[in-house]
């Protein structure tokens, strides 16, 4: 997916898309790792039935970051910025088992995802006064470039084979309906 680990802070994982500029898709690619990241946790939990199952929370927005490298002897690659810190708040204020994203990251993956409206985020610590709409994935509406993308351990070849297959069909069926016009595309996304 091209994304890059920035660091984990505690019990979080810090992780960013598009720091390369050629890569447009950005978006969609963040959501496609969440969406992988809450697969791998529902293994996990399934594998552990004997423990407290594992909940995650994800926040992910687009917008502008300053990257740089910070340390004299220790150097650590790091991003800095309003973004940042909004990706932050919708993490920390988030819903467990669900993908938080703002309407920024919705416009850019706009078409791909059902969504839900989330409200307006509890005003707590780090939670910026300007925050954007927010919206929490409900699932795909159309199939991504992304989505047969599978961890070894995930599905067997033959199972892999079936899904790629199932997807090159409904592949076909949505480039039909995009050229007459039914999936409505490029439409701001809902407020």
């Amino acid at each position: 997916l091209e994304l890059n680990k920035i660091k984990t802070i505690g019990d979080a994982y810090f992780l960013a898309g598009g720091l390369d500029p050629k890569i447009k898709d950005h978006a969609i690619r963040m959501i496609e790792a969440a969406m992988f990241m809450y697969t791998a946790l529902d293994e996990h939990n399934a594998r552990h039935l004997d423990r407290d199952p594992l909940r995650m929370r994800l926040g992910i927005h687009s917008g502008p970051a300053v990257a740089g490298v910070i340390g004299t002897k220790k150097v650590a690659y790091d991003l800095w910025g309003a973004s940042v810190v909004i990706a932050n708040a919708m993490e920390s204020t988030g819903v467990p088992q669900t993908i938080h994203v703002s309407a920024t990251t919705l416009a850019m993956a706009h078409g791909y995802y059902e969504v839900k409206a989330r409200g307006e985020l509890p005003q707590e610590k780090g939670v910026p006064n300007e925050m954007p709409a927010t919206f929490l994935i409900q699932g795909r509406l159309l199939p991504t470039p992304y989505m047969h993308i599978v961890r070894p351990r995930m599905q067997s070849k033959k199972a892999v084979a079936k899904k790629l297959a199932a997807s090159d069909a409904v592949s076909d069926a949505v480039k039909a309906r995009r050229s007459s016009s039914v999936v409505g595309l490029g439409e701001s996304p809902p407020r």
